[in-house]
């Protein structure tokens, strides 16, 4: 029978088979201190090589889904120049962070799942939730990213390529993936690692210290602090739209008014997964296939959600699948008539109008 288990609000469990069993810790006090539920004493879930089968399954095929959707605009963006410089790189880095993010579970998590479970405990095995959370948090940072974008361009228009300048634009998105790598770091502690459990088929810390503080700051409590950011951002953009458009001063672009309602759905889609994920997901913790529709699946799907979003904005995207490029038939030029020096016209045998002195 298991032990007790304690989990943060994200449903990133705190695995209390350890020290927290012997009640001689305080952890558990501190846990429920910080607000975090406790599942039902002696719970017992376990799952069947059926249900790996048909979960890994699931993770695969919208993992993939997001891989070719995040990595198709990826394509777009560079090859088609469909977006401005800024804007573009900035998109590129999120899609980056998005398709690294559906990579690992479809390569990694998925397949693991179905071959040998064992592994997703072992020290290699648990690097794949490190790199999991590098990613998410680059997502995250790449989606602040573009919201300041959007609002440079609304409160500064004339201003917006200085403020955004290719040099500007790409130290913040170097910032953005130094930061998330730091943050990574202290996962390589096998103390701090994030581990993919086989019977709810989501991820959960280990009960002590380190990842406590790990789990509850750096993932649950900085994720809803970038995403409200995000947000305020965001209205505030939208505020100045508003009154640009009631002014008759809206000097913007069709386009980049795309790109700012895009920015916001993208938000809105965030903003749902993270509220399955933290506030609904842990009231269905003994449901297992709910709570991993609510968990894992709402995580990946949302990684794919943030492409599609961008080719629903853009028409540019969805023509380059409408009408793809084809190469173009070369026919080569006539060549001119060839004409004879008039002292040799008497040797030319080809008497018709191509050849003439």
């Amino acid at each position: 029978m298991l032990c007790a288990m304690t989990q943060i609000p994200a449903a990133r469990y705190f695995d209390s088979r350890d020290s927290a069993c012997s009640g001689g810790s305080g952890l558990v006090e501190e846990v429920k201190f910080l607000g975090l539920n406790k599942i039902e004493e002696g719970t017992m879930l376990v799952s069947s090589l059926e249900d790996q089968v048909r979960a890994a399954s699931l993770m695969v095929l919208v993992a993939m889904l997001g891989v070719a959707i995040d990595g198709y605009v990826i394509y777009a963006i560079v090859t088609q120049k469909v977006f401005g410089h800024s804007f573009g790189a900035i998109t590129i880095s999120q899609m980056v962070a998005t398709c690294g993010n559906s990579f690992m579970f479809a390569v990694f998590v998925g397949p693991i799942t179905i071959q040998e479970v064992s592994w997703h405990s072992t020290y290699l095995g648990t690097r794949i939730g490190q790199l999991l959370m590098i990613f998410w948090n680059a997502s995250l940072f790449s989606h602040l990213l573009t919201a300041i974008n959007r609002f440079v361009n609304l409160y500064f228009t004339y201003k917006y390529e200085i403020i955004f300048s290719k040099t500007v634009t790409y130290t913040t998105i170097t910032i953005v993936w130094v930061v998330s790598i730091a943050q990574g770091i202290p996962y390589f502690w096998p103390d701090c690692s994030l581990q993919f459990d086989i019977n709810l088929f989501t991820f959960y810390f280990n009960s002590n210290k380190c990842s406590l503080v790990i789990g509850t700051y750096l993932d649950f409590y900085l994720s809803i602090g970038i995403v409200a950011l995000i947000a305020c951002i965001d209205f505030a953009s939208f505020l100045r739209f508003r009154v640009l458009q009631k002014n008759g001063s809206l000097h913007l672009k069709m386009k980049d008014v795309k790109f700012f309602f895009q920015a916001w759905v993208q938000l809105m889609a965030s903003i749902t997964e993270l509220v399955l994920y933290f506030v609904v997901a842990p009231l269905t913790v003994n449901q297992k296939w709910i709570h991993f529709c609510l968990t894992t699946l709402a995580w990946i799907s949302v990684e794919f959600v943030d492409g599609l979003v961008v080719i629903l904005f853009n028409p540019d995207m969805r023509n380059i699948l409408a009408e793809p490029t084809l190469p173009t038939k070369i026919t080569p030029a006539p060549l001119p008539p060839l004409r004879l020096p008039s002292h040799l016209e008497k040797y030319n045998t080809r008497r018709d109008n191509t050849v003439k002195a």
